[in-house]
């Protein structure tokens, strides 16, 4: 299995392990009332750090293993960023009294951006090299 491929695994379970746990948070009636809730966080969560860990191995293939480092480093940063600027937008954006549904959308949209790269990953992967014509000098 190639790490675009798994990271498409990855993405894709993340996404539906979230989108379980918010089902099954509203049949119980709001957070706090299931064990599936923590289960299926615990899944999305465990997909999601492999899912970008095989994004940026992915998108970095044949790198030196400094830029390998860098890219999972750096892209750990940038994650936990833009998912602490995004919470306190929401923060600012939601009603007073707001449902459980708001605390769960950063999840979901980090989801879908994960996913997003794991695409992209995978489609890089899987095109071929566009070959290019050797250039020969034209005499003046």
């Amino acid at each position: 299995m190639t790490t675009s491929r798994l990271a498409l695994i990855a993405a894709t379970t993340s996404l539906v392990a979230w989108i379980a746990k918010a089902v099954a948070t509203g049949a119980a009636g709001g957070p706090g009332r299931t064990m599936w809730e923590d289960t299926f966080f615990f899944v999305g969560l465990a997909a999601q750090l492999v899912a970008f860990v095989a994004v940026a191995l992915a998108l970095t293939e044949s790198r030196p293993l400094a830029v390998r480092l860098g890219a999972l480093f750096g892209g750990a940063v940038l994650v936990f960023g833009f998912v602490t600027v995004f919470q306190l937008v929401i923060e600012r954006v939601q009603p007073m009294d707001a449902s459980w549904v708001w605390g769960e959308i950063n999840l979901w949209v980090v989801a879908v951006l994960v996913l997003g790269a794991a695409v992209l990953a995978h489609r890089r992967a899987h095109t071929p090299a566009v070959p290019t014509a050797p250039r020969h000098h034209q005499p003046a």
